[in-house]
């Protein structure tokens, strides 16, 4: 991308030349990309406490919109779906979480909210899944896993 004067001027795909003094290139990778999200507790639909943390698979696939509609679009993805996890999770019965459905489920929640800023999730992936809370700062786990 091209910021001529701090605002969007135009896309590249190859190296051309440039105004040095008024303009300035911004390089966005448009390859798939993960982040794992941090570990979190909900309660389930059924009254079960669980800790599940996931791993978002992403692209960007419209970089002026990953640039300028938000300061720091990784940043954005991990806390949007944070929060489509959790509702998720609160909306859902602890045998649900367990199914390939609800992976699904959350592709598509995530999704709705990211594309609003340029970026793709192609699939989101359940890592760990216990019952009950996980306490790392004191390395006790007080949950049972459901591996």
């Amino acid at each position: 991308m091209v910021l001529r004067l701090g605002k969007y001027h135009r896309t590249i795909t190859e190296t051309k030349l440039k105004w040095p003094l008024l303009e300035q290139t911004r390089i966005i990778s448009i390859a798939n990309d993960i982040i794992s999200l941090n570990e979190q507790t909900h309660e389930t639909s059924d009254g079960v406490d669980v800790t599940i943390s996931c791993v978002i698979n992403y692209n960007v696939h419209n970089p002026k919109k990953a640039s300028f509609n938000v300061v720091d679009y990784e940043d954005a993805i991990a806390d949007v779906c944070l929060g489509e996890i959790g509702m998720a999770v609160a909306d859902n019965t602890r045998a649900d979480l367990k199914t390939q459905e609800f992976c699904d489920l959350l592709k598509a929640l995530c999704h709705a909210e990211t594309v609003k800023f340029g970026v793709t999730v192609n699939r989101v992936n359940v890592e760990n899944l216990c019952k009950g809370r996980v306490l790392r700062h004191f390395g006790i786990n007080m949950g049972e896993s459901d591996e």
